[in-house]
């Protein structure tokens, strides 16, 4: 299982994204920024952007940026101390839920037959 020690600190997460592994599930907690509507006065509508914490998994070996988007998949979740715990446990729920999909993966040296045309 993936606990609280395994990832970063909230502080971390304002410039940086964090990736790491479990037993064949790739992981990735990052920010991300989203836009909502609120009503003001005089029934006027504003703008504002909101941090997320955005967890995105994915079946190893490939990292993040060479996996096919379809893959992934991902859960936002808020941006503060209780967030992080909320994407540890549906991470682990993730794992456990799809644990045939993790233990299927290929082993890094036989992914290079699978690899992306480009990286050939």
């Amino acid at each position: 299982m993936i606990e609280r020690k395994d990832v970063m600190p909230l502080n971390y997460y304002k410039k940086l994204g964090f990736s790491g592994s479990h037993k064949g599930m790739r992981y990735l907690l990052r920010k991300s920024t989203e836009t909502v509507v609120q009503d003001v006065e005089n029934g006027e509508k504003e703008e504002k952007s909101v941090d997320k914490l955005e967890a995105v998994i994915w079946p190893q070996p490939f990292n993040f940026e060479v996996t096919p988007d379809d893959e992934k998949e991902s859960e936002q979740f808020p941006f503060t101390e209780e967030g992080i715990l909320m994407a540890i446990e549906w991470m682990n729920e993730q794992y456990q839920n799809q644990r045939d999909r993790w233990e299927h993966t290929l082993p890094i040296l036989d992914a290079r037959r699978v690899a992306p045309e480009w990286e050939k």
